[in-house]
């Protein structure tokens, strides 16, 4: 064939050669590679030291590239933290404020009953006062029953004050034994180990006391410091 060029190469080799080529390495045949001229060796093909530096250029390129993609995923997960706990905090607002917009309407509208009967005494005749007396006796009692609970429930320390009340009722020296609700055990346990002075012999779990009270028992002594009965008690007085 006229037009086929003849299969010539050759290998530079350092000793032969004054100018600064490295020797190359053979791991392509560069007579018959579609990437060489015929009778011209490109030594950048085989270079082993240009293969290190692609190699080493890669390795940090991919250290880039991992570095690059930690940084933004922690700045991304860090981001949906914030916005979770600021979307946890927006919600609890909303409850406390819900919470606090029905217990002022339940409080308002206990003041226009009492308001309403008050104001309805003066209308009636003389049988009925008995009537109107018990109304607002009983509605005191519901509203002193309901600032007590929303106290207890938002302090979270009924079964302390209770404690408190109670064994100021008791001369020292004296062991007692304390029942309270299982839900203010752990609580009681730990506030107690700070008041040495007291002869607490056991703390017992009893769901029969209301939560928020105490019910304190010696060998001659017992105090009821819960609320429930203390306002049962009241109503027995102003409605015997």
């Amino acid at each position: 064939m006229p037009n086929q060029l003849p299969s010539r190469g050759y290998v530079l080799r350092g000793e032969d050669q004054v100018s600064p080529i490295r020797p190359a390495r053979m791991s392509a045949d560069l007579a018959s590679t579609t990437y060489v001229t015929p009778g011209r060796a490109d030594p950048r093909l085989v270079d082993p030291h240009l293969e290190a530096v692609v190699e080493q250029a890669a390795m940090e390129a991919r250290a880039r590239g991992f570095r690059a993609g930690h940084a933004a995923g922690y700045e991304a997960g860090r981001q949906e933290g914030l916005a979770l706990m600021q979307e946890q905090a927006r919600l609890l607002a909303e409850r406390d404020e819900i919470d606090r917009t029905r217990y002022n309407a339940y409080i308002e509208d206990l003041v226009t009953r009492v308001t309403q009967a008050a104001q309805q005494a003066v209308q009636v005749q003389t049988p009925t006062l008995d009537e109107l007396y018990d109304l607002i006796a009983t509605m005191t009692v519901e509203l002193a029953e309901s600032l007590v609970g929303h106290h207890l429930q938002v302090d979270g320390c009924g079964a302390k004050d209770a404690l408190i009340r109670a064994m100021s009722g008791v001369s020292r020296g004296v062991s007692v034994t304390v029942r309270l609700h299982p839900d203010d055990l752990a609580q009681i346990q730990e506030f107690v180990q700070d008041v040495p002075e007291w002869e607490i012999t056991r703390l017992v779990g009893d769901p029969g006391v209301e939560l928020g009270g105490v019910l304190v028992e010696a060998e001659n002594l017992e105090i009821d410091a819960q609320y429930g009965p203390a306002f049962e008690r009241v109503r027995k007085v102003i409605r015997p």
